[in-house]
């Protein structure tokens, strides 16, 4: 288990996740690299944890996550990109990096994310459709790349996410239905789309979203009671 620690800038590891019982007071690894700073996202691939800094506008990658033992204090690679600017999301697929950058209303994509080293300070692709807000949350399921985004309260969807290149400024569809309201969180799974609502304790559920195009403005069914300001939403 991977656990990103916003106020103390670190990264904490802990083995044999599925034995974990009663109080846990010790910890098997700590990332205590000085260029992490504000954690606010984590993703793994391909053995290599990538960590997304708000404090710093930086990624940095960790090549055998599954090894980290100890206090570690070096980092593999560091993403550097002008273009990176508070940093909330990241997701991996087709071995490409995808950053939801809240402050700079995009989306930076990185190929060949499994041989990134060094410092990296070029993108492959930049999605700057005007309809990104402060996005807050990214998924991939079949091939296309999902955004919530917080600051105009819809999802963007696009197409063949693995051919995006160069700057993409059209989305494939989107969705604005009104019960969508500071959107933090999604998951994509068996062809239903979820999403954690911050601002209105609502989790909102659409079916058949590999069909969606254009302009979607209706939800199939919303979650609601005992919920309150969600920010991660995970269906297994």
């Amino acid at each position: 288990m991977y656990v990103a620690n916003n106020d103390n800038d670190t990264v904490t590891i802990y083995a044999d996740a599925s034995l974990l019982s009663d109080d846990i007071t010790s910890v098997d690894a700590t990332i205590t690299h000085t260029s992490i700073s504000n954690p606010k996202s984590l993703f793994i691939d391909n053995d290599r944890l990538y960590v997304a800094n708000t404090g710093n506008d930086t990624i940095t990658v960790y090549s055998n996550a599954s090894l980290l033992w100890g206090d570690i204090s070096s980092a593999n690679a560091t993403v550097t990109n002008t273009t990176i600017n508070n940093p909330q999301s990241l997701y991996i697929d087709s071995n490409r990096l995808y950053v939801a950058n809240g402050d700079n209303d995009n989306i930076t994509i990185y190929s060949n994310a499994c041989d990134l080293s060094g410092d990296i300070i070029s993108t492959n692709a930049t999605v700057t459709s005007a309809t990104i807000d402060n996005p807050q949350s990214l998924y991939i399921d079949n091939n296309r790349l999902y955004v919530a985004n917080s600051g105009n309260n819809t999802i963007t969807i696009y197409a063949d996410a693995s051919e995006l290149s160069e700057d993409v400024t059209s989305s494939y569809a989107i969705i604005t239905d009104a019960a969508i309201d500071d959107p933090r969180s999604i998951f994509v799974i068996n062809n239903r789309l979820y999403v954690a609502n911050h601002n209105n304790n609502y989790i909102t559920i659409y079916k058949n979203v590999n069909e969606f195009s254009g302009e979607v403005l209706d939800n199939d069914a919303v979650i609601t009671g005992v919920i309150f300001e969600p920010t991660c939403v995970f269906v297994k």
